[in-house]
């Protein structure tokens, strides 16, 4: 009989795995598993966990949030031979499981994740791999708000939700600070003073989709690097916006500004809040007006969204015309397989939303279809 372990972090998100937990086993179990349930107690325990039981499992699988599965495909890293990875998002953003469609965030989610789980096929991701020892699934960051998700208390998280993570970065954006870096990759060479970056493999960063790039395979072997220099003046935040917000994707010159919920709008979108279903009545800047730090011109903003959430990944209709390169001399953009960055100083890292340590030099590789995951 096949042996699948079910790890489950139950302090996750607002607890809503235990309301399914009796239904979730059932799946396995009339799929033909013996299933093993372990709940985790502290930090690091699905690391732990996964790497003892690995070796005698088909499958693990875990219940959590975003910290939970770093923590077990960190275990899954330790083993030469390596089970099945499967996963039922129960965190506050579930920021992987968007990248990969797994249902999340309702009242019958963890029933249908773990029914894709007995009914998919294996399907490769890669996994980072930071100073040849620490391991991460899908973003390793610095600077700006990349504290606030390992420092944001759970119970914040449980009653916010995403909102969470806005709510502290408002209230600690007064504390931005500036690293002097030296950024060095086969694409690019870089110097200077940089507020924020992170290595990515991921379509959805703190719940927002297109972040770096909308052209993201999770088994290619190459990262998504999003780098954004310390701005000069308060008028530099609306290039940088611009850039963030609309170079994920789209293309104005067909209509569609931007990211997924964002028009190509003043600099900033078509409405700040739109990729959370909330309905907008047209922010984007008058036909033909330029958008700081593009090139082209921003559409003029009406918008299409329902305001019921029901579809959070409408698109904002922009409108103009015109190359784009949304690059500027603040933000950069590129695909690697390895990266190094050095600072005069310790940079605090987060690591899939755990603390990742403080370090002065981080080199970053890429492990090509490290895990393979059912869904």
């Amino acid at each position: 009989m096949k042996k699948l372990l079910l790890l489950i972090n139950p302090r996750a998100g607002k607890s809503q795995i235990r309301g399914q937990l009796l239904d979730v086993l059932d799946v396995f179990v009339k799929d033909g598993y013996e299933v093993s349930v372990v709940t985790t107690q502290k930090r690091k325990d699905a690391t732990r966990l996964a790497r003892i039981y690995g070796r005698r499992m088909a499958v693990i699988v875990c219940a959590g949030g975003d910290g939970t599965l770093h923590e077990t495909v960190c275990g899954l890293m330790r083993l030469v031979d390596r089970p099945l990875l499967g996963y039922i998002p129960a965190g506050s953003t579930n920021d992987f499981a968007r990248s990969l469609n797994i249902p999340a965030g309702s009242a019958k989610s963890g029933i249908k994740a773990a029914a894709r789980i007995v009914s998919g096929t294996p399907t490769p991701i890669d996994v980072g791999r930071v100073n040849g020892s620490e391991h991460f699934v899908y973003i390793a960051a610095f600077g700006a708000f990349t504290e606030l998700s390992w420092q944001t208390p759970q119970a914040a998280k449980n009653v916010l939700g995403h909102q969470a993570y806005m709510l502290e970065w408002v209230l600690g954006s007064k504390s931005l600070k500036s690293y002097p870096m030296k950024v060095a990759s086969d694409e690019v060479q870089l110097e200077g003073d940089f507020m924020f970056g992170m290595v990515t493999n991921t379509l959805s960063v703190g719940g927002f989709r297109g972040l770096v790039s909308r052209d993201v395979a999770l088994g290619d072997g190459y990262f998504e690097v999003l780098l954004i220099r310390t701005p000069k003046s308060p008028l530099d935040w609306s290039g940088i916006i611009a850039s963030i917000f609309a170079g994920g994707g789209g293309n104005a010159a067909d209509g569609y500004g931007a990211t997924d919920g964002y028009g190509a709008a003043d600099g900033y979108g078509a409405t700040g809040d739109l990729y959370m279903g909330e309905s907008a009545e047209g922010f984007g800047a008058p036909a033909g007006t330029d958008v700081p730090g593009a090139h082209g011109a921003g559409g003029g903003g009406d918008v299409v969204a329902p305001g019921d959430g029901s579809d959070p990944d409408v698109r904002g209709r922009g409108g103009g015309s015109g190359p784009l390169d949304w690059d500027n001399e603040y933000v950069h953009r590129f695909k690697t397989r390895s990266i190094t960055m050095t600072c005069t100083e310790p940079v605090d890292w987060v690591l899939d939303g755990e603390f990742g340590g403080s370090l002065e030099t981080v080199h970053i590789e890429n492990i090509p279809s490290a895990v393979q995951i059912l869904c």
